[in-house]
């Protein structure tokens, strides 16, 4: 499970379980983003579609600061199709996703041919997988037995699926990193049905791993500033967890 090994080092290296969803159709934006808050992630989350001005340049220049400040590139494309047609949007288009994202995120509703579709690319490019389980969103259709059909789905492909996405731990899979979306420090969310909890609560008390935000960084007066905050606030959390 080489993916899964690649995340854990980065995160002890940086004392970082915090990932930055840059949600911006922006490039330039993109690129700042990167730049600014870099040192304080373990990886970047972007909607590489919603780039109104994408270019291949923009996928050099990510790599290039990934690279120097040491996180992981994080494509949140949600594939949900058939595998053949997975497969296409994975590897080709204009994005070509994945010839530069470590991880990616993907639906089970198609069952386990979409995995299976990408599973030899995957383990090519030593990149993985983040099986969504859970949104943040209210109202959202994810129920308890689509799950746990996921799940049984996730665990035959383990060396490819270094996680899951979810509000908190769903299953006793010690190999498995729970990604939990919807973090914010002081607000219960939007008009659009966002939900948002507080990194200790996420962390401590349902035992997720590691934390996802966005607009909590990235719409704030100094971003890096709370940046550093949610990295201090949630690897704190992360350690006290472990140490139990």
């Amino acid at each position: 499970m080489e993916i899964r090994a690649k995340i854990d080092k980065t995160i002890k290296s940086k004392h970082s379980n915090l990932i930055v969803a840059a949600d911006t159709n922006s490039a330039e934006e993109l690129v700042a983003i990167a730049t600014n808050i870099g040192s304080n992630i373990c990886m970047l989350k972007t909607h590489i579609d919603m780039i109104d001005d994408f270019s291949p340049k923009l996928i050099g220049k990510l790599k290039q600061i990934a690279k120097q400040e040491n996180f992981l590139l994080f494509e949140d494309r949600k594939f949900a199709d058939i595998g053949q047609t997975t497969l296409h949007q994975y590897t080709e288009g204009i994005f070509k996703i994945a010839d530069w994202a470590d991880v990616v995120t993907v639906h089970a509703l198609p069952g386990p041919g979409i995995l299976q579709a990408i599973e030899p690319t995957c383990v090519q490019r030593k990149s993985g997988v983040l099986l969504l389980l859970q949104m943040s969103s209210n109202g959202n259709l994810l129920s308890d037995s689509y799950r746990q059909m996921a799940l049984n789905i996730g665990k035959k492909y383990q060396h490819i699926v270094p996680g899951v996405i979810a509000q908190q731990k769903l299953n006793d899979e010690p190999n498995w990193l729970t990604c939990t979306p919807g973090v914010k420090i002081n607000d219960a969310g939007d008009k659009l049905g966002q939900q948002y909890n507080t990194p200790k609560n996420v962390i401590l008390k349902n035992n997720s791993d590691i934390i996802i935000v966005g607009r909590g960084i990235t719409r704030a007066t100094n971003p890096k500033q709370e940046a550093e905050k949610y990295q201090r606030l949630a690897w704190q959390s992360y350690i006290k967890k472990t140490s139990m």
